[in-house]
């Protein structure tokens, strides 16, 4: 199997005609070529439409093949004497015709099963690239499906983390605030315990210092105080 011998194809729209692919094909026998490499040189089109447009040209080079075979000619009337031979002539050139044509129609048939082959194996070859490409693109999206899953779980469990440290931290810094709180209230009460014992304390040197005024005055002796 060989590709077609043409440098390209005109950038043309809409979809692929038997003319288009005829005018491809050029003087490129049909059977020698598959729909992959007139798909390649035209540009674009679907494998379907291209393989039907080349299997109807295939079909015109059978046709035209199985047409070469004419009729018998006529034999000649003045030669009547000879119409047996002729006739037996005429047989054995049909048989040889038909039993050619029969050869080439087997040619031709073996040689369409082997770009149908061809043709088959060139799809084959498609489907498995684009199955490889799909299945990649699958497994990179699964493993991109597992990052995020992974990334959020990982936040998630970091988020916890930090709302379990500051839940802690909040709870020390109020059992730190309670504690302080309690011995703030301790100390306000021993000093006001310290400044009240120290009250008492003044008040009784005060009075003793009155008991001892008192009895010094008692104990001291009168002074008798000269007329003015």
């Amino acid at each position: 199997m060989t590709d077609l011998n043409l440098t390209g194809a005109p950038a043309a729209q809409g979809p692929v005609t038997l003319d288009d692919v005829r005018a491809t094909l050029g003087d490129t026998d049909p059977n020698s070529t598959n729909a992959g490499a007139v798909r390649r040189l035209l540009g674009r089109g679907s494998l379907s439409t291209i393989q039907r447009h080349l299997d109807a040209l295939r079909k015109e080079g059978v046709a035209q093949a199985l047409d070469v075979a004419g009729a018998a000619p006529d034999a000649p009337k003045d030669l009547i004497a000879a119409i047996w031979s002729s006739a037996w002539a005429a047989a054995q050139a049909r048989t040889a015709g038909a039993l050619a044509q029969s050869q080439q129609q087997a040619q031709a048939l073996a040689q369409a099963l082997a770009v149908a082959q061809s043709d088959a194996a060139a799809a084959q070859a498609d489907a498995d690239e684009s199955a490889q490409a799909l299945a990649l693109m699958q497994q990179q999206s699964q493993q991109i499906h597992e990052a995020h899953a992974t990334a959020l779980a990982a936040a998630q469990a970091l988020a916890e983390a930090q709302q379990q440290a500051a839940a802690q931290e909040l709870a020390q810094a109020r059992h730190a605030l309670e504690h302080t709180k309690q011995a703030a209230a301790l100390a306000a009460a021993q000093h006001e315990a310290g400044i009240a014992a120290l009250r008492g304390e003044v008040d009784r040197l005060i009075s003793q210092l009155a008991d001892l005024r008192a009895a010094l005055g008692r104990s001291a002796p009168s002074t008798p105080r000269d007329d003015i």
